[in-house]
């Protein structure tokens, strides 16, 4: 189904409400890229790279042993993870769909009864297996009814059909069990107050089919029967990272000599002050089966 049709389902955009928001990603001209005024969803209709794509794993530009290394990014990332969610995953049979090289569940596995992945790119699927974590390409391989907890960490914006496959996952839940989603937000701060256009062209991303907000995310986890539905915002990035984009158009100045200034306080207060605008550049839904 075409994510318009996904959207306007669930009265998250119509033909009346929606615009044009670019003519190209970046990997793909042309191509358009819609926005929802009314409820600010950003997304792309009717395209989808197809399942090669992710099992070749052609859009990386690392080779395989390269990206199985950790970098200092996806370092921060998966260690952040694990102990933001510590609770759902210590002593619990844990999913991570969409996981990649594995990072997140190297590192679960520590505090997780079991742990298990679900990934298309076969080198990493081959990688997992081979080094002792049950990976397979396939939801209909997990046995339903029988995990505490499933996550997916910017996966959710990638899928053709996001609510079928979040009720897939759901069944795949014991009574009682957790779905969690983090994904990039349509309303990131350098996106809606700061119009920053060369963010805008890096964000923007032929895989990316829908940038998700709150009501869209809770709409989504509503329609497949998800109860006791949280979403909060997160800054992935700090202060750094953006005034770098300002400056030179260009992300990684949290990692340059620029992130003298990302003390722990100045990091929270920056996180607090987008959370009150809902400018944060990530959400993270949870939801109960």
């Amino acid at each position: 189904m075409p994510i318009f049709k996904v959207l306007e389902g669930l009265s998250l955009t119509s033909f009346d409400t929606r615009r044009i928001y670019a003519n190209k990603t970046r990997d793909v001209n042309p191509l358009t890229v819609y926005i929802d005024d009314l409820s600010g969803v950003i997304y792309i209709d009717d395209f989808y790279v197809g399942d090669s794509q992710y099992e070749e794993g052609n859009y990386n530009e690392l080779k395989s042993s390269e990206y199985i290394k950790l970098d200092y990014d996806r370092e921060v990332d998966c260690r952040r993870r694990v102990n933001q969610h510590k609770k759902y995953i210590t002593d619990k049979k844990i999913l991570d769909f969409g996981c990649g090289a594995g990072d997140f569940l190297k590192v679960a596995q520590k505090y997780a009864s079991s742990v298990t992945g679900v990934e298309l790119q076969k080198n990493y699927m081959e990688h997992l297996n081979e080094n002792g974590i049950n990976c397979f390409s396939d939801l209909s391989d997990i046995e339903d009814n029988s995990l505490d907890s499933i996550f997916l960490f910017h996966v959710l914006e990638h899928l053709p059909e996001p609510l079928e496959m979040l009720s897939i996952l759901k069944s795949k839940l014991r009574d009682g069990g957790l779905l969690v989603a983090e994904v990039p937000h349509a309303n990131d701060f350098l996106l809606s107050e700061l119009d920053c256009d060369a963010f805008k062209e890096f964000t923007l991303w032929s895989q990316h089919l829908i940038l998700h907000t709150r009501n869209s995310l809770n709409a989504f986890f509503n329609n497949c029967d998800l109860h006791n539905i949280s979403i909060k915002g997160f800054q992935r990035y700090p202060i750094s990272n953006h005034l770098y984009w300002l400056r030179n158009k260009k992300p990684g100045g949290h990692k340059l000599a620029l992130s003298v200034v990302d003390t722990d306080d100045l990091n929270r207060s920056y996180e607090s002050a987008l959370s009150l605008i809902d400018s944060n550049d990530t959400l993270i839904a949870i939801g109960t089966k």
